[in-house]
């Protein structure tokens, strides 16, 4: 179980933001997709400016979750000012480093919440356990220290 504090430190990182940049890993799954679309959801209802952003576009089978058809392919990697990546159990499964050379560099920072053993902790600010079975899981605990109330579309995109 990760400790509380990584919770807080990425809550405050998600409330300091103003526009935030939400990857899924290529070929995405329900993990990537509703753990991203909860935090985009979550984001919006701040007020801040988010991109959801996958370099393959998700499936259609994934039709029911809310704001899916929000998913680009291609954006200006320097609009943000913080960039999200969930599920990715490594560096690269997103696919981006290929199209933007400087997408690891941190030169804009990356919060990295995963589940997988194979993490190897590519963000600057890494909530990543094990333990869970879903990044979805960890979003969740993340999100109730936010302190924002989990809309019914929340739970849908935590459950894909």
């Amino acid at each position: 179980m990760m400790p509380p504090e990584n919770h807080t430190e990425a809550a405050n990182r998600l409330r300091a933001a103003q526009k935030v940049l939400l990857v899924s890993h290529r070929k995405p799954d329900g993990d990537t997709l509703g753990a991203n679309i909860a935090i985009h959801l979550l984001l919006k209802s701040l007020g801040k400016e988010t991109t959801l952003a996958c370099i393959d576009v998700p499936s259609s089978r994934f039709g029911f979750l809310p704001e899916i058809e929000k998913f680009v392919q291609r954006f200006n990697y320097n609009d943000y000012d913080l960039i999200v990546i969930c599920d990715a159990g490594d560096s690269k499964m997103t696919g981006f480093h290929e199209l933007y050379p400087e997408f690891l560099s941190k030169s804009v920072p990356i919060l990295n919440i995963d589940h997988h053993v194979s993490n190897d902790n590519f963000g600057t600010w890494n909530v990543v356990d094990p333990g869970k079975a879903a990044a979805a899981l960890i979003v969740y605990h993340l999100l109730t220290h936010v302190n924002v109330a989990l809309t019914k579309e929340m739970a849908l995109a935590l459950m894909a």
